[in-house]
């Protein structure tokens, strides 16, 4: 059994690595490191610079550099679709469940690996979902490597990953989970200035939602 797959099934159990995340796992925090910024600055680079600041010190908060962790990076293969106009006027997503899947082409990852040796650990687990997903998504390609935190380049992924959304640069960049294999909690990397965090215990939950609530959506 792979290691990604070991520490769902006896661990974190249940864990669920994709989109919606936040919808599908327990104990999560959707913050918005956004919040509040538009009263303090005007300056679109300030902005930037503290949406930066802000999801790396949540990440210092939660990880040291000694730390073990699994690194995850998500390839998708999702559900053709329509979008339908209703009666009243809106627009929906229709998936075509019927329709032959598409495949995201590309990931990033060596970018961000600062051991270049890890590389060849990387392994993967694959998740059909059939038509189960609410975001046309049927198969799920967990690429993973079990690692340290000082063997990744995490500072210049969270801000590519804000960078790509938040002034478009259209790296291509993929979903990234990182996974604290002790303390049995995920920081999820979203491109724009929203961060997703799950904690299996509930302890760690109530103290986190308690420190980080000013980020937190009524």
């Amino acid at each position: 059994m792979s290691k990604l797959k070991d520490y769902i099934n006896n661990l974190y159990v249940d864990l669920k690595l994709y989109n919606p995340f936040c919808q599908i796992n327990k104990n999560t925090l959707a913050l918005d490191l956004e919040n509040d910024i538009n009263t303090l600055i005007s300056e679109d680079a300030k902005a930037l610079e503290l949406v930066y600041m802000r999801a790396l010190q949540i990440f210092n908060d939660l990880f040291d550099d000694e730390d073990d962790i699994l690194f995850v990076v998500n390839k998708y293969d999702e559900y053709e679709y329509d979008i339908i106009q209703n009666e009243d006027g809106s627009y929906d997503c229709k998936y075509l469940y019927d329709k032959p899947t598409y495949t995201q082409k590309h990931i990033r990852i060596n970018p961000y690996i600062q051991n270049k040796s890890i590389l060849r650990k990387m392994n993967c687990i694959c998740t059909d979902l059939g038509k189960t997903s609410e975001v046309g998504i049927k198969k799920v390609h967990n690429f993973y490597i079990s690692c340290k935190v000082k063997d990744i380049r995490y500072k210049i992924l969270i801000r590519e990953l804000i960078e790509d959304e938040i002034i478009n640069n259209f790296r291509g960049m993929a979903d990234y989970y990182i996974i604290h294999k002790e303390k049995e909690y995920v920081y999820h990397l979203c491109n724009d200035e929203w961060i997703d965090l799950s904690f299996n215990k509930n302890i760690d939950f109530e103290k986190f939602k308690e420190k980080y609530s000013k980020y937190l959506s009524e």
